[in-house]
């Protein structure tokens, strides 16, 4: 029981901080597509 939880925490965890990372390049794209990846404006 406690391994299964140790296997299953990270996963979701993994799952959780990619589906933010995804839904923060889709808002800056959306909102300035030219300067999605740039960390400051040029």
């Amino acid at each position: 029981m406690r391994q299964v939880t140790n296997v299953k925490l990270p996963d979701a965890l993994r799952l959780s901080g990619l589906l933010g990372e995804l839904q923060y390049i889709e808002f800056a794209r959306s909102c300035r597509p030219d300067k999605a990846f740039t960390p400051h404006p040029a």
